[in-house]
């Protein structure tokens, strides 16, 4: 069996570290509040992205119900 040196060790970390960059940025939280658009395949340089509507949020009170607003 071959002696390990700081050498190897340093070989691992790098795979080690890249692996958990990977899953980091896979698993992060703005993936879920971005959408991406592959446009590499269409034709010109305009292209039509929606526009969805504005969330608004309400102050709660404690103790009180909640009442539901007309979008």
């Amino acid at each position: 069996m071959a002696a390990t040196t700081s050498t190897t060790l340093d070989d691992l970390f790098v795979n080690i570290i890249a692996q958990a960059r990977f899953t980091a940025e896979e698993q992060s939280l703005m993936m879920g509040l971005v959408t991406q658009y592959d446009i590499g395949a269409q034709a010109g340089k305009t292209i039509q992205v929606p526009k969805y509507p504005a969330i608004a949020a309400a102050g709660l009170t404690e103790g009180s119900d909640m009442s539901s607003t007309a979008v």
